[in-house]
């Protein structure tokens, strides 16, 4: 039981580190010497032209999808906890240990759900913010 109560945690403390990372982008340019310096004159950068339509059409529909895929397991996450924490209400002591078995599980891929859901909203929001 401990070794499961650690890994929930473990789980826990590396998706608020995941959420925590920031990441800063200067923007350089080589000067006559080949070195690195700030861009002085904005004008110079001249950006790429927009990508395709189509490219942001899979971008809308990507996080439409996405955020589809978030509510969806958050509601499946509430009401399969409710249904277990009523038996468990409602159980006797042989079927309430039996459920604290069944839950471990629950909470483990609750955890994961919401890890690897943050990792892509993480990755597509930094495309969308990229191509976007």
């Amino acid at each position: 039981m401990k070794k499961i109560s650690y890994l929930i945690l473990v789980l826990i403390l590396l998706q608020f580190m995941l959420l925590s990372i920031n990441t800063y982008v200067l923007a350089s340019s080589t000067d006559q010497t080949g070195l690195i310096s700030p861009i002085q004159d904005p004008d110079i950068y001249k950006p790429t032209p927009e990508p395709s339509t189509s490219f942001n059409a899979i971008l809308k529909v990507a996080g439409s999808v996405l955020g589809s895929i978030r509510n969806i397991g958050i509601i499946v996450s509430v009401i399969s906890v409710m249904i277990v924490g009523i038996k468990y209400i409602l159980g006797s002591v042989e079927e309430k240990a039996e459920y604290k078995a069944t839950m471990i599980p629950i909470v483990i891929g609750i955890v994961m759900l919401s890890s690897i859901i943050t990792i892509i909203d993480i990755i597509y929001t930094a495309t969308t913010n990229i191509f976007g």
